[in-house]
């Protein structure tokens, strides 16, 4: 993440989960073409415009209505995200695990789900009418490198049916309340990360009270 983030991570403690559809992926939770094809035996008996128009109707406001908090799942630091990432001003990775990241989330309301990506060829795999989740936690296999664990809940899915669903006003984002104590075992600086950058990460974690977190580049 930027350095903004973890300053705004440290400061509101709370952590962002972004809207689906507002992903850069256009594939970001959409059906595969083998399991849209499947949906005339799977719903067999069910009208044409239920399955032409309505269920694609459904799936696009389903995108509207789910909030994601990425991770990057390795033992070690990965070259390949740093060079990816870090590149673009996101000089910094903070290390947790999936406890931590657990324990730190405050929110008793919300269900989360958290799941591996699934990495697959949407032109020759499923990712499943089971479940209206399923199709989150799958992404094209061009990004398999990303390694990506999610955390996800879904918001004002039962609007979905709304004549008016398309004019309400959603959030972007949406901002979890965490303990930074539990949630963060380092943070990590960049290969990339210049001395002033370090200094500024530095002072931001002494300044919350977690300092002892902060870690040097490996490289």
């Amino acid at each position: 993440m930027s350095i903004a983030k973890l300053e705004s991570l440290l400061g509101e403690s709370a952590l962002y989960f972004r809207r689906a559809d507002l992903f850069e992926d256009p594939l970001e939770g959409k059906h595969s073409a083998p399991t849209i094809g499947f949906r005339p035996i799977m719903f067999a008996g069910a009208k044409d415009t239920w399955i032409d128009e309505t269920m694609p109707m459904i799936d696009a406001r389903t995108r509207r209505c789910v909030y994601v908090n990425c991770w990057h799942n390795n033992e070690s630091e990965s070259a390949y995200m740093w060079d990816k990432y870090a590149r673009e001003g996101k000089a910094i990775a903070i290390k947790s695990s999936l406890n931590r990241i657990r324990n730190a989330i405050l929110d008793r309301e919300r269900e989360f789900l958290v799941n591996p990506v699934r990495y697959i060829d949407y032109q020759k795999d499923h990712t499943s009418d089971a479940n209206s989740f399923y199709a989150f936690f799958c992404k094209d296999k061009s990004y398999q490198d990303e390694r990506e664990v999610r955390f996800a809940f879904i918001e004002n899915f039962e609007r979905v049916g709304d004549a008016d669903f398309d004019s309400l006003s959603l959030a972007e984002g949406i901002l979890i309340p965490v303990d930074n104590d539990l949630l963060i075992e380092k943070v990590i600086l960049s290969p990339y990360t210049k001395d002033e950058e370090a200094g500024n990460v530095h002072n931001l974690l002494l300044g919350s009270g977690l300092g002892d977190k902060f870690q040097l580049p490996a490289h």
